[in-house]
């Protein structure tokens, strides 16, 4: 169930990066991981996680590009943790069990449901990262070299796209709040489904894998939400592959 408390807005712009930075794809799917998951963790654990990334610490080196054990989170006792587990998701196709299953027999489980739309209705100002043109020779050989990583960076995009901003923007429920914001955590009842694929909302784009499954079996990495602007007419999944992208109503998702 939710915990009770204040979720703290946490937008893409506070980290500073832009499409020409490598970390910027990574801070993007680690941001979308809390605005997916965030209101389901205790608040100091919410706090935490916010933290984690505003300290940039889901940054890649070169040996933890390369074995999943090498990350620093995975040396840092913060990291060891509920939202730390969340944020490996976000940057690794597959999480090992021992892992998981240490920080589950200390923590809990993972929270099961992705509730990005209940942020968006706290937040609806919220502004989503662009869709890139991954379609590109840089991009395979990125995604070859490095097979474990769930994310391909931006600076590997078709730099000859045009930038579309995002037409549709959900209607605001709530005033917008300021970056530095608190706002209430709404209950929810006990989560009900598995957490199978992470839709995108608003508007959605096909992203996931399973962000939690049973501490007994091989896990995959998350892709959590986003709301996203369009750029060109090829939109990366948080997988690496690029695909079609098409413009949706908030709330949906399409799998």
């Amino acid at each position: 169930m939710a915990q009770m408390g204040t979720i703290r807005r946490l937008d893409i712009a506070q980290l500073g990066f832009d499409e020409d930075h490598e970390p910027y794809s990574d801070s993007v799917a680690c941001i979308q991981a809390y605005w997916a998951y965030s209101m389901d963790l205790s608040q100091r654990e919410r706090d935490n996680m916010r933290n984690l990334i505003l300290d940039h610490k889901y940054h890649h080196t070169v040996a933890s590009q390369e074995e999943f054990y090498e990350h620093r989170l995975c040396r840092d006792p913060a990291g060891k943790t509920r939202p730390g587990l969340i944020l490996l998701r976000a940057l690794y196709k597959v999480v090992p069990v021992d892992f998981e299953n240490d920080v589950v027999a200390r923590c809990g489980h993972l929270p099961l449901r992705n509730r990005s739309d209940e942020y968006f209705a706290l937040f609806p100002d919220t502004v989503g990262p662009p869709v890139f043109d991954m379609d590109t020779g840089s991009a395979r050989q990125y995604q070859e070299r490095y097979p474990l990583l769930k994310v391909t960076p931006s600076t590997h995009r078709n730099r000859d796209q045009d930038v579309i901003p995002l037409q549709e923007t959900p209607s605001p429920t709530i005033p917008p709040a300021s970056p530095t914001a608190s706002t209430p955590v709404p209950a929810s009842s006990v989560m009900e489904t598995d957490f199978e694929e992470i839709s995108a909302s608003p508007p959605a784009i096909p992203i996931p894998e399973n962000v939690m499954q049973p501490p007994s079996a091989t896990t995959e990495a998350n892709s959590p939400v986003t709301r996203q602007r369009r750029i060109g007419g090829l939109g990366e999944l948080e997988d690496g592959r690029a695909g079609k992208w098409e413009n949706r109503k908030m709330g949906r998702r399409d799998r």
